[in-house]
């Protein structure tokens, strides 16, 4: 039996409208039950003028299948896909929301990615370019297995937070295929 690092998620980013929960780890990776996503593949965007406005990821199976996750959010604005290269995983995600508790919406994001033959981390965003304004920066560091978040009554992504392998476990042989 191979046992794999403990999964934590990190806390969603963003602002809570509606509560319609979306988990690709559970709906996609049928996690508790399976361990089903081997690896993101890609991350596809639909970026606004100052704004994420949807997502979908590409995810590798256990089964070395490639499956898309359905689109979460809106297909509106420029599309922006960051594809991970051979051997290259996802280890980052960055970018900012609003400073305003109150209605922190989820701004700009960025990735991170790692290339297990290099050793190099090349940053990917952020999308969209360019300064935010009145924002408040976030990110969260380590290999991301799978996101999950909220959208709104209107499906505009309102949150988003990453699974991803606790720091301090170790991970040898975790990107190994």
């Amino acid at each position: 039996m191979s046992l794999l690092p403990a999964l934590i998620t990190s806390k969603a980013v963003g602002n809570v409208t509606a509560l319609n929960n979306w988990d690709d780890n559970v709906q996609v990776g049928l996690w508790p039950a399976r361990e089903n996503i081997q690896q993101i593949l890609s991350v596809t965007l639909w970026v606004g003028a100052n704004q994420i406005n949807g997502i979908q990821t590409r995810y590798m199976m256990t089964n070395n299948s490639p499956q898309d996750s359905p689109v979460r959010g809106q297909q509106n604005g420029t599309q922006h896909v960051i594809t991970a290269g051979a051997n290259q995983f996802f280890v980052g995600i960055y970018g900012s929301r609003d400073n305003d508790p109150d209605t922190p919406t989820l701004r700009r994001l960025g990735f991170l990615l790692y290339d297990q033959n290099k050793g190099d981390v090349t940053p990917s965003g952020t999308f969209p370019p360019g300064p935010g304004t009145n924002t408040v920066g976030f990110t969260s560091l380590g290999l991301i297995v799978a996101f999950s978040g909220t959208t709104s009554a209107t499906n505009n992504l309102d949150t988003l937070s990453v699974y991803k392998f606790q720091a301090g476990q170790e991970a040898v042989g975790v990107f190994n295929n």
